[in-house]
């Protein structure tokens, strides 16, 4: 099987009027938006430079100052850049924004196909705790301010010349994809042809249910690998279109993982049962919760996150037993009825889990059923642990 980076070497000596573009074209130019252009391509400045010239550019980078998401995005960067298809793409109007003070992580870029085209990349979740805050307050607040940017993002590009627009992202960035297409100014949504949403997470029915969103779901294409979670978060309501992965569990959600044939990439007839079985565990564990209560667990959660003083998953991990003991020191640091709260918030999610692998348990192959349960046993763990604290 092929990934983004076999269709570059495969194909990238077509060009767009030769091949249209694609589904598969979407995914990478979403790969190519999470690498910073601060300096090289940024709104203000109005600067625009070719995928070639990017590529250059990233390379006369120190090594440290080269900020991706993958360690695969250089090499797709030099292979787009190298190519017919990609090479003389012109990369423009950069935006990266972070306030840990309003929760905000949004980054953008537009990608100006040819005379007639553009692609608007709005970049997923970071590496940063505060860009997955925002991805969690999601699930109680109808708008985050990455969605309010998004829209102001799109609405600001009505001066392009270009006739055409594309919108897409990977992770949150489909979400704020989508957000920004429904919710951009009307001269601006007559212009988009097509709405990529990447394993990107659903919205609340208060948007699915507005006129805007109608007039737009029909252009619509909501991309999943088959044991998807982000994707399945929340509500869609276009089309959705399950793809083949080569990895397992989360690991999926690596668009780098996506197979590719030819110009489309390979299809799946559905997401399997340990997808279901986490997708359902967390709408239930969320219908059990009123909208404050899921504010208060995920900024109790955050809060203790902070307290380690790191910035990033990756510095978390990076001492794992120091910061996990910070974490702890900072959960038992809380106010009794916190603690309770969490616990029993845990418990909840743990019941809702339980329930929804009783119900898929058949259909779960014994690898992926083992799987399930040494999740719940480390959940009762944890659980068993935090209680006997409270005793102490």
């Amino acid at each position: 099987m092929a990934n983004v980076l076999d269709y570059i070497r495969w194909r990238g000596d077509l060009s767009f009027q030769a091949s249209p573009f694609n589904e598969v074209d979407n995914l990478i130019l979403c790969c190519l938006s999470y690498i910073r252009y601060q300096g090289a391509a940024d709104f203000a400045a109005g600067q625009a430079i070719t995928l070639r010239q990017a590529s250059s550019w990233l390379e006369s980078l120190p090594e440290e100052a080269r900020h991706t998401r993958s360690a695969l995005d250089p090499e797709l960067l030099s292979l787009a850049g190298a190519s017919r298809r990609f090479g003389q793409v012109r990369l423009t109007h950069y935006e990266d924004i972070q306030d840990p003070e309003q929760e905000l992580q949004f980054s953008a870029v537009t990608f100006l196909l040819d005379e007639d085209k553009a692609y608007v990349a709005f970049r997923g979740t970071d590496n940063t705790l505060v860009g997955w805050k925002e991805d969690f307050n999601m699930s109680y607040l109808p708008q985050v301010p990455a969605q309010r940017e998004a829209v102001r993002y799109l609405d600001a590009l009505r001066s392009l010349p270009q006739k055409e627009l594309l919108v897409g992202g990977h992770s949150k960035g489909g979400n704020l994809a989508v957000y920004a297409a429904v919710q951009c100014l009307p001269m601006v949504q007559r212009r988009i042809r097509s709405v990529y949403s990447n394993d990107g997470p659903g919205f609340f029915p208060s948007l699915l249910d507005t006129p805007q969103y109608e007039r737009l779901k029909d252009r619509i294409l909501c991309l999943i690998p088959q044991s998807s979670i982000v994707g399945l978060m929340l509500e869609h309501r276009s089309k959705v279109q399950v793809v083949h992965s080569a990895e397992s569990g989360f690991s999926q959600h690596d668009p780098y993982t996506w197979q590719v044939l030819g110009a489309a990439l390979v299809p799946e007839d559905g997401v399997d049962a340990s997808s279901l079985v986490i997708d359902q565990s967390l709408k239930s564990w969320l219908e059990s919760m009123t909208p404050a209560e899921r504010e208060s667990f995920i900024g109790e959660v955050y809060s203790a996150f902070r307290a380690t003083n790191v910035e990033t998953v990756r510095e978390f991990s990076a001492d794992l037993a120091k910061n996990s003991a910070e974490l702890l020191r900072a959960f038992h640091g809380k106010a009794p009825e916190t603690r309770r709260f969490m616990i029993d918030s845990v418990k909840k999610l743990l019941a809702a889990f339980h329930s929804a692998l009783a119900v898929q348990l058949k259909t779960l192959g014994s690898e992926k059923r083992a799987g399930m349960e040494d999740k719940v046993r480390r959940m009762e763990e944890w659980l068993r642990r935090a209680e006997e604290s409270e005793k102490e």
